[in-house]
């Protein structure tokens, strides 16, 4: 069973560290989430390592594709 990872980034840091906190206590584990806070922490995690998704309040950076928009290639 494949483990989605989604890396979120959000102005509001509280929301999103609750967020994460209740995500990554399923015992599921079909998904695994970081948290970021700022799209530079993004790319230097991609650089590194996979994301299957970024969730953002701020689409600002990210890039219109056809089928929505993605950041560094990940969609979002």
């Amino acid at each position: 069973m494949k483990t989605y990872k989604v890396g979120i980034c959000d102005k509001d840091l509280d929301y999103a560290t609750a967020l994460m906190d209740f995500i990554n206590t399923d015992n599921s584990k079909r998904l695994s989430m970081m948290v970021f806070s700022s799209y530079k922490a993004i790319k230097d995690y991609l650089s590194v390592q996979d994301l299957d998704l970024v969730i953002t309040d701020d689409i600002s950076a990210c890039d219109k594709t056809e089928e929505g928009y993605e950041y560094q290639g990940v969609n979002s």
